[in-house]
């Protein structure tokens, strides 16, 4: 199958060709047959979404920019970095990987590991790959990378932009900036890997736009409309041939949860779990808002999801794993 960029038509049209011409030729209507992927490692890129910080002290600590989750044993308290996972964590999970950052169970050879950093921009990826090779070598056919950046773009390009530059420039940035990724996703699957590659959370619906949009009305709409800049263009660029890239539509799923929380299980799709005191990485289940849950939340702070965001995340891209594209 020749690798198709899709330039006009529309990304989530290509998107859907490709699971129909997938699911034909599962059900007998092509001519080839497709290999199952089974991967042999993980690899993670990205920005705090997917971090994992490792102490070499407590294997099983690893802080999250979520909720960590806290186990009392004797009265002393715990990072369990294994529960309430992330959604990099979930995917690792589906093949039984462990992250080497969270490795309480001591194995020997994790097969998963993280390069992500906290304020990671796309700018960032290339060191991010760099790091990469140099820990494990060159990349290879059974590797599945997961990707999620452009938060901190946007944030980025709305901080400097709102009140000067116009909305049309701080879009172009961010299609520019969307592009650009979709260009580091498109050349490390032709190094071989495969990569589930997630949009960004639509950030004009976190509890920091609601709090922007309270001082300046219309805010919240803006950060809307540059986080779909960024997206779209991100899914006009990437190579959508229904084999090498899984898209992951975070962006989708955080509008459903705030059109209707209940459906997804969740008590409140619009404020933050964690105690404005409890800064990400350091808020855990024992620095939450009054009947706070993490699970039932979706935002842990202003910009980043609890892990009842994690949670879903995570499932749609076991399934893009599972059935599309590989």
């Amino acid at each position: 199958m020749s690798l198709i960029r899709n330039t006009g038509r529309g990304w989530r049209h290509a998107l859907l060709c490709a699971v129909a011409v997938a699911a034909l030729a599962a059900c007998g209507g092509g001519t080839s047959q497709f290999e199952p992927f089974v991967p042999q490692r993980l690899i993670s890129f990205g920005d705090e979404s997917s971090v994992l910080l490792q102490d070499p002290a407590k294997p099983g600590g690893a802080r999250k920019h979520a909720v960590n989750f806290i186990v009392t044993t004797n009265a002393v308290d715990t990072i369990d970095c294994t529960q309430q996972p992330l959604w990099n964590q979930s995917v690792a999970n589906l093949y039984t990987f462990v992250f080497k950052e969270c490795n309480a169970g001591a194995v020997a050879v994790p097969q998963a590991g993280t390069f992500a950093q906290a304020g990671g921009k796309v700018a960032d990826l290339a060191a991010q790959i760099a790091a990469a090779r140099a820990d494990n070598g060159a990349f290879r056919d059974g590797d599945l990378i997961t990707m999620l950046t452009g938060a901190n773009d946007i944030l980025e390009v709305y901080l400097s932009g709102a009140g000067i530059a116009s909305e049309d420039d701080m879009v172009a940035e961010l299609r520019r900036r969307g592009e650009q990724l979709a260009n580091v996703v498109n050349d490390l699957v032709g190094q071989g890997p495969r990569v589930l590659l997630s949009t960004v959370p639509d950030l004009g619906l976190s509890p920091y736009a609601r709090a922007q949009d309270a001082l300046v009305p219309g805010r919240a709409a803006l950060l809307s409309r540059l986080t779909r800049g960024f997206n779209d263009q991100l899914g006009v660029k990437i190579i959508l041939d229904g084999s090498l890239i899984g898209l992951v539509q975070a962006d989708q799923m955080v509008q459903s949860m705030s059109r209707s929380p209940g459906s997804f299980g969740l008590a409140n799709a619009n404020d933050a779990v964690c105690l404005s005191t409890a800064l990400l990485p350091d808020c855990s289940t024992k620095t939450l808002i009054t009947n706070g849950d993490a699970s039932n939340f979706l935002w842990a702070d202003g910009t980043h999801m609890s892990y009842g965001g994690h949670a879903y995340l995570g499932q749609l891209a076991q399934a893009r794993a599972r059935q599309n594209p590989f």
